[in-house]
C-alpha cells in the first residue's frame, strides 16, 4: 500500500435496479509496519525418521495492520501435501519435507518462513505421535495407560510389539497387555515423579520413549491407616496452602497464586459450591473451566467486590453480571447448563457464556474440563473454601468415596418404540468421578429373551466398551434394554437403563378354506367355511380365534367351532359371519362375510 487515502465501496442493487452505496475511507501512512514472525528456531527439527510425527516449532506473529493469520503448509519431495494437523506432520515417506509458515495481516501484507526436514528410514522401530497422558496421576488408583504403537520400516511397514515399564516406590515392573497400572507412593501426602517407558525392539536394537509422570498421594494417616485426603486433590506450585476443614477445603494464601483441581471433571451438569472465607485483601478471585483436551476452549469467571459489598462476576470475553452473594464471607453456588450454554450463580443469575478470547461459546468439545482457581492482587492473608464439586462433598469428613460416577451419553437416548428391522443406535457415553481418576464404563444390551445381543459389527454387547457407538438391528419383537454401567474404585456402580420396544403392528392372517355362500332361504342351514390363522410373531396355537354370527336384528352370538360349524338362518335379512383373530401383541384381524336371507 502506498501512503494516502483508500476508499472501500459497499454497493447494493435491488431487483428494480436501484443502487445504494456506502463509502468507508481509510488512511494508510505506509510507515512500514511489517508483519514479523517470531519462531522458536531451537525447536526446529531438520532430520527425522520415516514414521515419526514431527512437531512444529512455537510460532507467533506481530506487527502488520489488524489481525494477523498464520497459515501452515507442509509438502513432500514431490510437492504433495503432507498429512498434518495443527501441531505437526507425519513423515510418511523418505525424502525432504518443506514446512512453510505464511503470516498475512488484514490488508494483505505477509511474511513467509520455510525450512526443510530430511527423512530417512531407521533400521530400528519407530514410534509415531506421542500419546496424551493425564496431567497428574493419583497414587493407588488404577489407570489404563494409553496405547503407543511402533513400526519397523526397514522392510516396508510392520507393526512391532511394545513393552511398557513403569517405576514407582515398589521399583520397576513390566505391565501386562491390558496396560493397567497403579502407582504406589509409600508415604501419605507426598508428590513424586515416576517414569513410564515404552520399548519396541527388532533384530537391530531397541527404541525407547520415556515419559515422566507427576504422581500425587491423596492420602493422610488416620491412626495406623491411610485414608482419603481431598485437600490433596488441589495442587499449586505458587505456595497456596490447602487445609481440609469440616465445611470445606480451604485454599489459603498471602500472595497471588493458582490452584488446580487435579482430576478432570465432566462438563455436563458441572457444579461448584464455595465460600469466600476471608477476602478483604483479595482484589479478584478467578475460576477457569478449560477443556481437558483443547486448552483454547476456556471459560473464565472473575469475581470482584461491588460498591455495595456484593459481588460482580465478569465472564471474560463477555459481559459482567451482579451476584447477590457477599464478596466477603459469602456462599456461592455455581451450575453449568450444557443445553442453554449458561451458568447460574445462586440459582437466580443466568450468565451467557463466551470463550475467554471473546469467541462464541459452543461447549467443551471433549466433554470434560479442568478446574483452576486464581487469587489476583492479594495484599494479605486470603482464603476461599471449596465445599462441593459435581455433587461430591469436599470436606475433612470426606474420607471415603460414596458418590457414584456420573454417566453422560453423547446423544439423548429416551425409551422409545420402533419397528422390526429398524436400527437401534447405541450412542457413546463417558463417565467420570470427582475422586476416582479412572472409572470403567461399559454398555450391555439385552434382547427380548433377556440375553445380550450382538451389534451389527459382531461385538457382543455384554459389558462392551461404553465409549464406542454401536448399531443393533431389531430382529425380534419385544423389549431391548440398554444399560450403561460405570464403576469407580470404591465400588460405586450406577446403572442408567434405556428401554427400546420393538412393536409388532402386523395383523394376524385369516384364510378360509372356501368361499362362504352369499344367499340363503329362510330356515336353511348355513354351513360356514373352515378357517386357519397365522401370525408373523405369535405361534398359531397362541392366537385367539373365534367366529360370531350377527343376525339381521343386530344380535350377535358366538359359534362354538369345536362343536358346530353351521347355523339356521331363521330370519329374513342379512347375516354377517365374523371371524376374529388376535395375536399376543393385541393386533386384531376381523374378516366379515355376508349372507342375504330371503323368504
Amino acid at each position: 500500500f502506498f501512503k494516502g487515502y483508500y476508499d472501500i465501496v459497499y454497493s447494493a442493487v435491488d431487483h428494480s435496479g436501484n443502487r445504494s452505496e456506502e463509502v468507508l475511507r481509510i488512511y494508510s501512512d505506509n510507515t512500514g509496519n511489517d508483519v514479523v514472525l517470531d519462531i522458536a528456531t531451537d525447536e526446529i527439527k531438520n532430520n527425522a525418521f520415516v514414521g515419526e510425527y514431527v512437531l512444529f516449532p512455537s510460532i507467533s506473529a506481530t506487527g502488520g495492520s489488524g489481525e494477523v493469520n498464520i497459515e501452515t503448509t507442509v509438502t513432500d519431495s514431490n510437492g504433495n501435501p503432507a498429512n498434518m494437523d495443527s501441531d505437526g506432520f507425519y513423515a510418511e515417506n523418505a525424502g525432504v519435507y518443506t514446512v512453510t509458515f505464511n503470516a498475512t495481516d488484514f490488508v494483505g501484507t505477509s511474511k513467509t518462513y520455510s525450512y526443510n526436514v530430511t527423512t530417512t528410514v531407521s533400521n530400528k522401530p519407530v514410534f509415531g505421535k506421542e500419546p496424551t497422558f493425564d496431567k497428574y496421576l493419583i497414587g493407588g488408583f488404577e489407570y489404563t495407560l494409553p496405547e503407543y504403537k511402533a513400526y519397523d520400516y526397514s522392510s516396508g511397514k510392520e507393526e512391532v510389539s511394545v513393552t511398557i515399564k513403569v517405576t514407582d516406590d515398589n521399583g520397576e515392573r513390566t505391565l501386562n497387555s491390558d496396560r493397567k497400572a497403579a502407582f504406589t507412593i509409600t508415604n501419605a501426602g507426598e508428590v513424586k515423579t515416576f517414569r513410564v517407558e515404552y520399548q519396541a525392539s527388532n533384530n537391530n536394537g531397541t527404541t525407547t520413549k520415556s515419559f515422566d509422570m507427576v504422581v500425587i498421594s491423596a492420602k493422610k494417616m488416620v491412626g495406623a491407616n491411610q485414608r482419603l485426603d481431598v485437600s490433596k486433590y488441589f495442587y499449586s506450585t505458587d505456595g497456596v496452602e490447602m487445609v481440609a476443614e469440616q465445611d470445606y477445603v480451604k485454599l489459603v494464601t498471602n500472595k497471588d497464586g493458582r490452584v488446580e483441581f487435579i482430576n478432570t471433571l465432566l462438563s455436563t451438569g458441572f457444579s461448584l459450591d464455595f465460600t469466600t472465607v476471608k477476602t478483604s485483601s483479595l482484589g479478584a478471585f478467578r475460576i477457569t473451566l478449560e477443556d481437558s483436551v483443547d486448552a483454547s476452549e476456556q471459560v473464565v469467571f472473575t469475581l470482584t467486590k461491588s460498591s455495595s459489598g456484593k459481588t460482580k462476576c465478569k465472564v471474560e470475553g463477555g459481559s459482567e453480571y451482579d451476584v447477590s452473594s457477599s464478596y466477603s464471607n459469602g456462599g456461592f453456588g455455581m451450575l453449568y447448563d450444557v443445553k442453554a450454554k449458561t451458568v447460574t450463580f445462586d440459582s437466580s443469575n443466568y450468565f451467557a457464556l463466551k470463550y475467554a478470547d471473546g469467541s462464541a461459546f459452543n461447549g467443551f468439545s471433549s466433554g470434560k474440563v479442568r478446574l483452576y482457581f486464581d487469587f489476583i492482587d492479594v495484599e494479605g492473608e486470603t482464603s476461599v473454601g471449596i465445599s462441593r464439586i459435581n455433587a461430591q462433598n469436599i470436606t475433612s469428613g470426606t474420607v471415603l468415596d460414596r458418590v457414584d460416577p456420573r454417566i453422560v451419553i453423547s446423544e439423548s437416548q429416551p425409551s422409545r418404540t420402533i419397528m422390526i428391522g429398524d436400527k437401534i443406535t447405541i450412542y457413546p457415553a463417558m463417565a467420570a468421578d470427582v475422586i476416582d481418576p479412572y472409572v470403567t464404563l461399559t454398555v450391555t444390551v439385552t434382547g427380548p429373551d433377556g440375553k445380550p445381543v450382538k451389534a451389527d459389527d459382531g461385538t457382543l454387547l455384554s459389558k462392551a466398551d461404553g465409549s464406542k457407538e454401536y448399531q443393533v438391528t431389531a430382529e425380534s419383537f419385544g423389549t431391548y434394554t440398554i444399560s450403561y454401567n460405570s464403576e469407580d474404585a470404591a465400588g460405586n456402580d450406577p446403572v442408567s437403563p434405556t428401554v427400546v420396544n420393538v412393536l409388532d403392528i402386523e395383523l394376524p392372517q385369516i384364510t378360509l378354506s372356501r368361499r362362504n355362500i352369499t344367499s340363503a332361504k329362510k330356515g336353511q342351514v348355513v354351513v360356514i367355511a373352515p378357517a386357519t390363522v397365522q401370525d408373523n410373531n405369535t405361534p398359531t396355537e397362541d392366537i385367539y380365534f373365534s367366529c360370531y354370527i350377527i343376525r339381521p336384528t343386530g344380535v350377535m352370538f358366538k359359534l362354538d367351532l369345536a362343536t358346530s360349524n353351521s347355523f339356521v338362518a331363521n330370519e329374513v335379512g342379512t347375516y354377517t359371519l365374523r371371524y376374529i383373530a388376535i395375536d399376543n401383541a393385541g393386533n386384531i384381524r376381523i374378516l366379515d362375510n355376508s349372507v342375504k336371507v330371503e323368504e
